[in-house]
């Protein structure tokens, strides 16, 4: 259920008139399916990508960037566990994930809401099991 829900919001998110992108959603969900590690992992990385290529049609940019983020991720949980004490270094990389993405459009405001959002929702995830 978390699942759908998860890429409902995605549609959401990326649907929103922002003068810039907001991944307040699209990055925890990356970081909680690299953490699942199941073939379900491969089809919303897709489909995320997907998504996001709709707004800016540069859907190799995208997958590559977000692909290079799960295996990020992969390695980060291969040392440190999928919890709440990894949340301010899973932000932290999620950071460094949207100033790569978004290095054209940057805003403080952006900055700090996308920040404060990751470390919420990061919360929300961790509090769901991971088999």
């Amino acid at each position: 259920m978390i699942y759908v829900l998860s890429l409902f919001f995605v549609f959401v998110e990326t649907s929103l008139p922002l003068t810039s992108q907001s991944m307040v959603v699209i990055l925890p969900f990356l970081a909680y399916i690299s953490a699942l590690k199941r073939s379900k992992a491969f089809f919303g990385l897709t489909v995320i990508s997907l998504v996001l290529s709709f707004q800016n049609t540069n859907f190799v940019k995208i997958f590559i960037i977000f692909t290079l983020a799960y295996f990020a991720f992969s390695f980060l949980y291969t040392y440190m566990g999928y919890n709440r004490g990894a949340v301010p270094f899973i932000s932290a990389v999620q950071l460094v994930i949207y100033l790569i993405y978004s290095y054209k459009h940057l805003s403080i405001s952006y900055i700090v809401a996308n920040l404060l959002g990751f470390m919420i929702v990061n919360l929300f995830y961790t509090r769901k099991s991971i088999d």
